[in-house]
């Protein structure tokens, strides 16, 4: 459960400077701020906030002895920036706005094995349509029905006098699908592909998974995401990579004394990991094909 926040005296007293408390609160009458969330760690919140060059991911959360820990992926010096003084704000003044949220639970080994399954053999159909009745008896009908209704539509020609029916069908499960799951943080992209969700990380992102929205990060955990494509490769972020089926990790630049450390983390043969595929094409450094064994370039 996430701890009290700041009182708005002490808040005040954090910011960097009288200015900062003034254009934080102009903020909040803007409106220009997105759904605030508990962190995945449960010990703070997160939200978006539009800003003059994009959209910034904002994250608080109390530090040791009582101190202030925020990020704010803003262009700002300051910090506490605008931004994150703002988040505070506003969960100081309005309390029934916390959400409460725990940090994400190992997945029944039934789930897992399912899964890896799936990821295993990601061409066969026959390993998500388990799934899918796995996910019907388990109160998920509507992802159950998602995974069928795609992996059928996968197989219909352009010109079958099905598609029209199938591709109805595909919309009303996706439609219901991504009102239980809620949207994807600003700097992921992606969709549906024959049930799974597939990623692409589109520039800078949360140094650090517990910092993400607490039912985003659950989504890796409970085997929605198959494929994440392009992500930086941040130690605080690799937990989460590992429980996706495929990784691509081309056009990554790494720095050599980095290799190592993170090949061996992201063994395909690791009974740690649900990576089954490793893609490479492209990448600045040579040691990922000898290090990653199984990989595929």
């Amino acid at each position: 459960m996430p701890v009290e926040p700041w009182n708005v005296e002490q808040i005040e007293a954090k910011a960097p400077d009288a200015k900062s408390v003034a254009e934080a609160r102009k903020l909040l009458g803007k409106g220009d701020f997105g759904k605030v969330e508990a962190r995945a760690d449960g010990k703070g919140w997160c939200t978006t906030c539009k800003g003059m060059t994009g959209t910034y991911e904002v994250s608080v959360r109390r530090g040791p002895r009582g101190g202030l820990h925020s990020s704010c992926t803003c262009p700002s010096y300051k910090k506490p920036c605008k931004h994150a003084l703002a988040l505070l704000l506003y969960l100081a003044e309005h309390p029934e706005a916390r959400p409460e949220d725990n940090a994400p639970s190992a997945p029944p080994r039934d789930l897992e094995s399912l899964l890896r399954a799936v990821f295993t053999t990601p061409e066969d159909d026959t390993p998500r349509l388990v799934f899918a009745d796995y996910l019907e008896e388990n109160d998920q009908p509507a992802r159950a029905a998602l995974i069928r209704v795609q992996c059928e539509l996968a197989h219909l020609a352009k010109d079958d006098p099905n598609r029209e029916a199938t591709a109805a069908r595909e919309a009303e499960a996706l439609a219901a699908v991504w009102e239980q799951i809620g949207k994807l943080p600003a700097n992921f992209e992606g969709g549906f592909k024959r049930g799974f969700l597939r990623l692409t990380v589109k520039s800078a992102v949360s140094r650090e998974a517990e910092g993400l929205p607490a039912r985003f990060v659950r989504l890796f955990h409970e085997g929605w995401v198959e494929a994440l494509k392009q992500p930086p490769l941040l130690p605080k972020l690799l937990p989460l990579y590992r429980l996706v089926g495929e990784i691509d990790l081309s056009k990554n630049a790494v720095a050599p004394f980095v290799v190592p450390v993170i090949a061996e983390m992201l063994q395909p043969n690791d009974p740690a990991t649900r990576i089954r595929t490793v893609k490479l094409a492209a990448t600045n450094q040579r040691q990922w094909e000898s290090l990653i064994s199984g990989s595929k370039k």
